[in-house]
């Protein structure tokens, strides 16, 4: 049978992959802020985590916003090292194409120049912490807002042969942008079948009323990939500090 093997995750945002929007603060190089004077277009920066390295993975990240929560979009995602970091422009930068996919602060996922209502709007001003958790063996890419799970909003993402980065980019001046609370997790079998029987656990805030799980089931498929195109979503769905240290992560469980 499966189990699951969980540790930390390490990774920063890139000091290359970055639009000259961006700044890039903190030891760790976690602290992001966007447009840090005044915005006259969107801003992206790349992660420097491969996603989908061939390992059979659960890769979780979270992506912390302070109460500068406003403006035309800001997206959290995931995108090949083709996707555009910087447009001059206001734009929904993460899924303009076929090589990115992303989740804007309206509520709205893109990919591939087309985007499909997936949650509430965000509340504006309001700090807020986006999880994202990507599945390496079933394809998936599933949101969280404030440990709340919204749901699957990309499929067959294991389609996609190019390598897959984390992403985020924001249109609003002075917007921070905290990366926090990595975890990894394995899969360990010794047959050849694999069997999903772990599920993952995002603690929730203590105003919920009850977890939320990601339920972790097989997704089929005939194989084929599709270069162009993945196929798009499921259909389900701006200068102020965080007191919080950005390197506080909270536990990720996984039960098998």
């Amino acid at each position: 049978m499966d189990s699951m093997f969980c540790r930390p995750d390490h990774w920063t945002w890139s000091s290359k992959a970055k639009s000259r929007e961006v700044k890039i603060f903190g030891k760790e190089r976690r602290r992001i802020i966007f447009h840090p004077h005044w915005s006259n277009g969107t801003a992206g920066v790349r992660g420097n985590r491969i996603l989908n390295s061939g390992h059979q993975e659960c890769i979780y990240w979270e992506v912390r916003l302070p109460d500068r929560v406003f403006g035309t979009s800001m997206m959290f995602g995931i995108g090949t090292s083709k996707t555009r970091l910087q447009a001059n422009m206001f734009t929904n930068l993460l899924g303009e194409d076929d090589q990115s996919w992303g989740l804007s602060h309206k509520g709205y996922i893109w990919h591939n120049g087309e985007s499909r209502k997936f949650c509430k709007p965000f509340r504006e001003n309001v700090k807020t912490t986006i999880g994202l958790l990507y599945d390496s063996c079933q394809g998936t890419l599933t949101y969280y807002k404030d440990g709340v799970k919204l749901g699957v909003a990309f499929r067959g993402l294991n389609q996609v042969s190019s390598s897959l980065y984390p992403l985020v980019s924001s249109t609003a001046a002075k917007t921070v942008m905290i990366l926090c609370n990595l975890k990894v997790a394995y899969y360990c079998s010794t047959l050849k079948e694999r069997f999903p029987l772990c599920q993952m656990t995002i603690p929730m805030t203590e105003r919920e009323k009850e977890n939320q799980t990601y339920d972790m089931k097989r997704v089929g498929g005939s194989g084929k990939k599709n270069k162009k195109s993945i196929p798009l979503i499921s259909r389900k769905k701006e200068q102020k500090e965080d007191d919080q240290d950005p390197d506080d992560e909270k536990d990720v469980d996984m039960l098998s």
